[in-house]
């Protein structure tokens, strides 16, 4: 299936293939590092939060006996006067405050926070919804978690007597409103790769188009090349054949072009080369194709042609060759060329190679003819196998 495409479309595929993944890749890589970034960020700032509590704090009051006397402690009400403040006119959403006891129970003695539409969480669910045991650590850090199906970021410090941890401040800041700025900027990311990947299409598939014109195309003619006709004829055949549509072939070749090399040089004729490729173009109907056959050899498939039709079209084209004008300003030269053409149709029964050869014998029989004239195939031109050869080597 892949190997009927045109080159132009398998190119294309194959870019689009690759910058899709590519921009699946790279936007991904993007997303996740913008995600890593803004969580890094909001856990930095909650665990920075905790720590600069604890560093400013005289938490000695941790150490009393009962909830009542550490509520009447100076220090302990300077503490929540902070933590009051820091929630009220900074990002931050909740505070609180755990001293541990025996084992690994803990006890609450601070829980400051502003109003939401939900209850805030205790610090023992979000040990719970987190990945470890906060209770437990001994250093400073941030989690991320997920509570009420919003997003918080958790940072924490420990208090420390010495080096026996007394308890820990947890402050939370909520990033629901973050993941929502995220979710739109992903969604930008998404639309400018599509339109990435879109214009990749389109600047590949001219790519892909100008290169199997390059593929196909004669460089000094500007024709198909002949291994590009021999693809098509077999293809315009087997069409001819299943829909039993009509098809013509005709070839021609430029009279004398030997003696217009040695009188005026290669350079000279190369121009010839080149206005007759221009010349029988512009004489063809798009749907035809033109190729250089070899040398100054032009065969053109005419589908959808009888015999009759591509006998009218090779006498217009010969006449109009014939008075037209090649001029060389170099070598200040001006002069006419004529050709001599070969035309013959696809019988039931033919193969592409039977017609190359039924239309060659057509041409070789103007040539030998008298030359500028258009010649039709048919059995009776049709000379030995051994005399087709020498014949081509005749010619000039």
């Amino acid at each position: 299936m892949f190997s009927r495409l045109t080159l132009r479309t398998k190119l294309t595929t194959l870019v689009l293939v690759v910058v899709t993944i590519g921009c699946y890749s790279v936007g991904k890589f993007m997303a996740d590092g913008i995600l890593e970034v803004i969580q890094r960020l909001f856990g930095l700032r909650a665990e920075t939060a905790a720590v600069a509590l604890v560093s400013r704090a005289d938490v000695d009051w941790l150490k009393l006996s009962s909830v009542r006397e550490m509520q009447e402690d100076a220090s302990s009400q300077r503490f929540v006067e902070r933590t009051t403040a820091m929630v009220h006119d900074k990002y931050i959403d909740r505070v609180e405050v755990v001293r541990y006891l025996d084992g690994n129970r803990a006890q609450h003695l601070v829980s400051e926070g502003g109003v939401r539409p939900f209850a805030y969480p205790t610090i023992g669910e979000i040990t719970e919804m987190g990945s470890q045991d906060i209770y437990k650590m001994t250093t400073n850090g941030h989690i991320g978690v997920q509570i009420y199906d919003a997003e918080y970021m958790a940072g924490w410090a420990i208090i420390y007597d010495g080096t026996d941890p007394l308890g820990m401040v947890l402050v939370l800041i909520d990033t629901s409103e973050t993941q929502e700025i995220f979710d739109r900027t992903q969604l930008i990311i998404m639309i400018a790769m599509g339109i990435i990947i879109v214009l990749s299409g389109l600047v590949a598939y001219r790519f892909a188009s100008s290169f199997e014109k390059t593929a196909v195309t004669d460089g000094l003619m500007q024709l198909y090349n002949h291994r590009y006709f021999k693809q098509r004829l077999e293809q315009e055949v087997a069409r001819a054949a299943r829909h039993k549509h009509p098809l013509t072939l005709v070839m021609l070749d430029i009279d004398h072009f030997k003696k217009i090399n040695d009188t005026w040089g290669h350079a000279t004729g190369d121009i010839v080369l080149r206005l007759l490729g221009r010349w029988v173009k512009d004489q063809s109907r798009k749907t035809d194709v033109v190729a250089r056959y070899g040398g100054e050899e032009v065969a053109l498939i005419l589908t959808d042609t009888a015999l009759a039709g591509g006998q009218l079209f090779a006498e217009r084209l010969r006449e109009f060759v014939a008075n037209e004008t090649v001029r060389d300003p170099d070598e200040n030269a001006e002069f006419k060329i004529t050709i001599s053409v070969g035309c013959a149709q696809w019988e039931r029964g033919m193969s592409f190679l039977d017609l190359i050869r039924a239309a060659d014998t057509a041409l070789y029989h103007s040539k030998s003819g008298g030359r500028n004239r258009v010649s039709v195939y048919h059995e009776d031109l049709l000379p030995r196998p051994e005399k087709q050869e020498l014949a081509k080597g005749k010619r000039g």
